[in-house]
């Protein structure tokens, strides 16, 4: 049997990793853009959106590395 992520989906702890996980994603991006909202100088506005694709990477990044040491591949199909 192949796994795949209809797999994962029947486990508990995959479900609970997968709502830390976006529990996690959704904390920094709002942190990051609420540094971005209240900074008064906007010299440094390209640096908070650097942040922001860095952080988007960074977590496709975990996501693959999850699947790959949950399910053998990196970008596993439904």
């Amino acid at each position: 049997m192949e796994k795949t992520i209809a797999y994962l989906k029947e486990k508990a702890w995959y479900r609970f990793f997968k709502v830390i996980y976006i529990a996690i994603f959704v904390l920094i991006m709002l942190l990051i853009n609420g540094m971005w909202f209240f900074e008064e100088n906007f010299k440094y506005a390209f640096n908070f959106l650097l942040a922001d694709v860095s952080i988007v990477f960074l977590f496709y990044l975990v996501r693959g590395a999850f699947y790959y040491i949950a399910i053998g591949k990196f970008n596993p199909k439904k």
